[in-house]
Formats: C-alpha cells, sequence, structure tokens
C-alpha cells in the first residue's frame, strides 16, 4: 500500500505501466489503495494520492478518522522489543543494573556463555601470596617484588604494576594448574581505562597477552580467577625498548580511539 504511493512520486512512467487508465486528468488505478475509507487516484502527473471519505483524513497513505490522524497507529512488532530493566529476571543472587546482570556481594560468575549463574564465593582454603590486599590498581604490587610463585584465591583479584615507555613492547604470561583453577590476564598500557590486550593467547594451563605502549608511564596487569577455582601461579613479564608510536594526549582532538594514547576517544578529544 505505502509502496505504491511513493512510486509515483518518482517514476510516473512505471505507474502508469503498474496501473490501468493513464489517458485523463485524473483516475483511480486501485480503490482499495488508500483502506476502506478512501480511493487511491494518480493525477495526470502520475503521482498518487488518497481521496478520502467525509469525517477521514489522509495519514501516511491511508485514509483515518479525523480523531485518529494526530496519532499515527502502531504497525505490527513482528520481533519485540527487550523488556525494561525492571522486568529484566537475571535468577536468584544476581541483580539488573540497567545494563547488564551482575553477580550479587558474596556471588560470582559461573558456567558458560550457554549456561551462566552466580555461585556462592567459598572461602580460600590455599595460602594466600603475601601481597595481599593487591585488590585494586592503587594497591597494586610492584613487579620488581615479585620473586616467587603466587596464589589466586576464589573471585580474587591480583593487580600488578610496572613501568613503560611509550614504544616498548610488553608481553605477559602466567602459568597455572588449568585441573583446579581458570585464570584470566588482562593488560592495561598507561592512562587507559580499558584492556588493551586480555588473554590474547590461552590455553588450559596457560594464559599470555601482549600489546605495544603508545604512552610511558605506569602499566597495570589483573590476574583473576574465572569462577570459583583457586590455585598458584608463575608470571612472567617482558619489556622491550621499540619505537614510539604516534598518538595525542588527553584533551587532543581526535577521530578514532586508535588516535589517543589513551586508547579513548570521546566527543572528537583524547581522554
Amino acid at each position: 500500500m505505502f509502496g505504491r504511493r511513493s512510486l509515483g512520486l518518482y517514476l510516473p512512467g512505471a505507474v502508469c505501466a503498474l496501473f490501468v487508465g493513464c489517458g485523463g486528468p485524473e483516475e483511480d488505478p486501485d480503490p482499495d489503495g488508500c483502506g476502506p475509507n478512501g480511493s487511491l487516484h494518480q493525477s495526470f502527473t502520475g503521482n498518487l494520492h488518497c481521496h478520502c471519505d467525509s469525517g477521514f483524513d489522509e495519514f501516511d497513505g491511508i485514509c483515518l478518522p479525523e480523531s485518529e490522524t494526530d496519532t499515527p497507529p502502531s504497525p505490527p512488532i513482528s520481533n519485540p522489543p527487550p523488556p525494561p530493566p525492571s522486568e529484566v529476571d537475571c535468577g536468584a543472587n544476581a541483580s539488573f543494573d540497567g545494563s547488564r546482570c551482575r553477580c550479587d556481594e558474596g556471588f560470582t560468575l559461573v558456567g558458560d556463555a550457554q549456561n551462566l549463574s552466580c555461585a556462592a564465593i567459598p572461602a580460600c582454603t590455599g595460602q594466600n601470596d603475601p601481597f595481599e590486599p593487591n585488590d585494586s590498581p592503587g594497591l597494586g604490587t610492584s613487579l620488581s617484588q615479585v620473586q616467587d610463585a603466587l596464589y589466586a584465591c576464589p573471585a580474587d583479584e591480583d593487580w600488578y604494576v610496572f613501568s613503560v615507555s611509550a614504544g616498548d613492547q610488553v608481553t605477559a604470561q602466567i602459568q597455572f594448574d588449568g585441573s583446579s583453577v581458570d585464570l584470566d590476564l588482562f593488560l592495561f598500557e598507561p592512562q587507559a581505562t580499558n584492556p588493551t590486550a586480555f588473554s590474547v593467547e590461552a590455553a588450559g594451563d596457560a594464559e599470555s597477552a601482549s600489546f605495544v605502549s603508545r604512552a610511558s608511564g605506569t602499566a597495570v596487569m589483573l590476574v583473576v580467577p574465572y569462577g570459583v577455582g583457586e590455585g598458584g601461579y608463575l608470571m612472567q613479564v617482558n619489556v622491550e625498548p621499540g619505537q614510539a608510536p604516534v598518538c595525542a594526549n588527553p584533551g587532543a582532538f581526535c577521530q578514532r580511539s586508535s588516535d589517543c594514547c589513551s586508547g579513548s576517544c570521546h566527543v572528537g578529544h583524547c581522554h
């Protein structure tokens, strides 16, 4: 219905071929083209328009009661939109934060992408390493202090910090017993708020990641167990000097995130 109306706006010759009777000043190619309360007419120029019955007005190619033409009719919904946040059911021990489900305090995510749930975080049964608490970037352990094996308790974050210069090639690796714990590795370059590298290479008992730093400063590494496992791990970080890439500092103009040393471009400026 609406397609036929739009055809006549720019292709009158084709409209005449589609509808019978283009010889007079105005023809009626399809009396039902505007709904049951009007008819579709074609002028001598080929334009299509509705002639609505008394008490009806044209709205978007259809004749509707005059009382309804101020509000467009609601089209049928083939794919209903997701429910509002208040109606999202995250299951037991979880809540919706407006964008995704998050486990309640004292619980952590377990399962795979097809079957996720929140399980209670058990007490750590092993001997934690002496660098606790290093549970945030501000409390991160300097890599120069790390000599021996480390230990990851369930859902416990281990943060580490080290210095880099712009252009340095950073490669990190952790090794662990994959039968008892699944560890994730994240690397943050200086000034970055999102990890530059996250478990780029992973095996059953090792994960590694690398990046070239776009700025000088303090790089940060995070090691955290997935799920409720725990276990020891070894860590190795190599920093190789390299040629500094060209990037913009915070506040400078940018077009994309890669323009910024921080990796964050927002409203045309580096953050």
